[in-house]
This record gives structure tokens, C-alpha cells and sequence, in this order.
């Protein structure tokens, strides 16, 4: 179908703090793969506008490492697969002219954050 999705659960203290969807879509067969995501707190409810999910379009792809960049350049997320049960996930955020990187390592469904 031309895409992928997957789930993410942010959990501390053993109570969900937030979810996270995401699918990676190609509209078109030259057209450029873009990952859209949303956010959701607890009981589902959007922290994003409904008609206006992130959207990151693919930047770098190479081996077992892909980039995705939003068009106004300040957030790039990037997953990297170290192993073939090992993913590690890294987001890069500019905000007030400051960025700020935050690594996940997901193994075998686990996050080992």
C-alpha cells in the first residue's frame, strides 16, 4: 500500500504519559516519502490540529539509516538500525535558536531510553 506505520507509548512510573503514530506515505511513485506523526495524551485525545499532522519529508537514505527533515528545516528525526533487533531513533529540535537532541534506543520492543 505504499506506506508503513508504527506506534510509539511514552510511559513513566507505569502510567502512559502520551502516544505517538506515525506512517511513512509515498503518493506518488517519484515523489519523495514523507513520515507524518501525531500525538495523542491519555484517552486519545490530539495535541495536534486535525487536518495537520507533523509532516517530515525524507532527506537522507542510505544503508540502514534514514532522515526525515520538516520543510522549516527545525526538526529532523533520523532512525538507524545498529543491529537486527536494535533501532536507535534521534530527534534533533531548534527552538529560540538553541537545538537540542535526544537519543531513543529501541531493542526487541523494549525502549532502553
Amino acid at each position: 500500500g505504499n506506506c508503513m506505520m508504527g506506534s510509539y507509548r511514552c510511559v513513566k512510573n507505569e502510567k502512559i504519559v502520551f502516544y505517538e503514530f506515525m506512517v511513512i506515505e509515498q503518493q506518488e511513485a517519484d515523489s519523495v516519502p514523507v513520515l507524518k506523526l501525531r500525538h495523542f495524551n491519555p484517552g486519545l485525545i490530539g495535541w495536534e490540529d486535525k487536518d495537520n499532522p507533523y509532516s517530515y519529508l525524507l532527506t537522507f537514505l542510505k544503508d540502514q539509516k534514514a532522515v526525515f527533515e520538516r520543510p522549516d528545516k527545525k526538526t529532523v528525526i533520523s532512525y538507524e538500525r545498529l543491529s537486527q533487533d536494535t533501532l536507535k531513533s534521534t530527534l534533533t529540535q531548534e527552538t529560540s535558536g538553541e537545538k537540542k537532541t535526544t537519543e531513543f534506543i529501541y531493542s526487541a520492543g523494549k525502549n532502553k531510553k
